[in-house]
């Protein structure tokens, strides 16, 4: 990895369960910046804390910026029209999980090519006392491409049509890399906290899998939901809503690994 890019990661413990998944930013050589989930920030630094003692990480300096940095999401086909007017910076130019230091609206930033709808977009970050005014210049300027707010509750209708997970929801501690969609971000030959309990489960096999469905009638099937077959359960519902784009119910199903085949089509959700 180098300065100006971003890597997807996942903190895990020594049984190899998911701690986090987060966003990692080189920002120089020896200095990075890690983007948590909002609920697991505490506990993500507390384990960072204990892991820099129990290693002897001495040099390492760990600073918990959450209270002075403020963060924006701007999505859509038409995000990079609406940002490129307020910023110096060749949006055309910044590729995919890159990032770059510039202004918006008069403000320092660093804007970031990502986010967590499945659309194209910009994560903006910036001091918490300006970010006010880059939100209220954005406001403006896509007033006439039909910019609008909008919360998590949207976020996460446009992050489950995208099959993105969601900590605490579709992986926890309790579920590995390999049981939910981040098998690839293993790099087994290497050693981290966790990667024995993983190398022995990739040998083995996994017992349960992280699956995607839709529901083939009405109502919508929310977490802890179970999933069964012929009567029999074999999962449990990890997330669910309405899609807009497909117009029917969708989900993630964390079910046993014999079930995730082709031939799981329309399960009953009771």
């Amino acid at each position: 990895q180098k300065p100006g890019q971003i890597r997807l990661a996942v903190l895990t413990n020594a049984s190899g369960g998911i701690l986090d998944d987060l966003t990692v930013y080189r920002l120089e050589e020896d200095r990075y910046g890690l983007v948590t989930n909002a609920g697991t920030r505490l506990k993500d630094v507390a384990w960072l804390e204990t892991v820099k003692a129990e290693e002897g990480f001495r040099e390492a300096e760990i600073v918990d910026r959450t209270d002075e940095i403020g963060k924006l999401d701007l999505q859509g086909p038409e995000a990079e029209a609406i940002l490129q007017p307020l910023t110096p910076a060749d949006l055309a130019g910044l590729g995919y999980y890159r990032f770059i230091r510039s202004s918006v609206a008069g403000r320092s930033a660093l804007i970031s090519r990502s986010g967590y709808t499945g659309e194209d977009g910009f994560e903006l970050y910036a001091a918490g006392v300006a970010i006010g005014g880059i939100w209220d210049a954005l406001i403006e300027q896509g007033a006439a491409r039909n910019l609008r707010p909008a919360g998590l509750g949207a976020r996460d209708t446009l992050r489950l049509e995208a099959g993105m997970l969601l900590y605490g929801h579709d992986m926890n501690e309790t579920i590995t890399p390999y049981e939910a969609i981040y098998g690839w971000l293993v790099d087994s030959p290497k050693d981290f906290i966790g990667s024995d309990a993983l190398r022995r489960q990739k040998a083995a096999g996994v017992t349960q899998k992280l699956v995607g469905f839709e529901m083939t009638g009405r109502g919508i099937a929310r977490e802890g939901h179970r999933v069964r077959r012929n009567g029999e359960a074999i999962g449990t519902v990890t997330s669910g809503t309405f899609s807009p784009t497909l117009s029917r119910a969708i989900g993630l199903a964390l079910v046993r690994s014999e079930e995730h085949t082709s031939e799981l089509q329309s399960p009953s959700v009771i």
